[in-house]
């Protein structure tokens, strides 16, 4: 039961994470992922419920990408 509530807790708090990144970002927006291995740069291409659809500029392959490894680039 307790972890139950424990992943609840986590799921509800990952929400309101990408909930307030997706408030910041819009389409053709440049972004940085930060991947599990590297710094990628990419552009919005799709904004979804909790993910947002990034091409890479490395390889001009689109990915589905968390909200909460997505930042907004500096102009």
């Amino acid at each position: 039961d307790t972890m139950n509530m424990m992943i609840y807790a986590i799921k509800d708090r990952r929400t309101a994470l990408a909930k307030q990144v997706r408030g910041t970002i819009s389409i053709g927006d440049k972004v940085i992922v930060n991947t599990r291995f590297a710094v990628e740069k990419g552009t919005i291409t799709k904004v979804m419920k909790t993910r947002c659809a990034v091409k890479f500029d490395s390889n001009s392959l689109t990915y589905a990408c968390p909200m909460n490894i997505v930042e907004k680039r500096a102009a």
